[in-house]
């Protein structure tokens, strides 16, 4: 016999009509199906371990169907962050990233003003490799690049995290 997986939404009742974008996270080793997923509630599925592209192409497409509209580009303040050509400009300033600092310098500009949990970018930015040191590495190199091509903002650590602050934010 087969066990079952129940997934719960909370505030989503299946009988709701829900217009958010929801993207399920799921782990590998979970024998969540994609339709007791998205019975839920959920708009799209994806299993860890987080493919970065695998991501923004869902991401992108999720945003086509909403709006009809192609994201091209990331823009966080002074930094534009090219999707499809996987390039980031810091005003008219090609930034030369390695690979781990354009995921690195993605995720931070996706979620500007607000502390990127260490665990995520772990996942995200070394692909599940490496530790502490590894990351605060990247980071400094990345402050460094983003120094040099006259970023006035900021790389700051906090409490569980990093947090990309752009010059005026608190």
């Amino acid at each position: 016999m087969r066990a079952r997986t129940y997934v719960s939404l909370p505030g989503v009742s299946r009988a709701r009509q829900c217009t958010a974008y929801i993207l399920f996270i799921a782990d590998e080793e979970r024998s969540s199906s994609f339709d007791t997923v998205v019975d839920t509630g959920v708009t799209d599925f994806i299993r860890r371990p987080i493919d970065l592209d695998e991501l923004l192409a869902r991401v992108r497409a999720a945003v086509r169907l909403k709006s009809g509209v192609y994201v091209r580009a990331l823009e966080c303040g002074p930094i534009r962050i090219e999707l499809g050509r996987l390039e980031a400009f810091h005003e008219r300033t090609r930034l030369r990233l390695t690979p781990t600092e354009y995921r690195l310098v993605l995720l931070l500009a996706a979620r500007a003003g607000h502390v990127v949990p260490r665990h995520e970018m772990f996942e995200v930015v070394l692909e599940g490799w490496g530790d502490a040191s590894n990351l605060r590495y990247h980071v400094c190199k990345l402050r460094r690049k983003l120094k040099n091509a006259g970023f006035s903002g900021s790389i700051r650590a906090a409490t569980g995290g990093y947090s990309l602050r752009l010059v005026g934010d608190a």
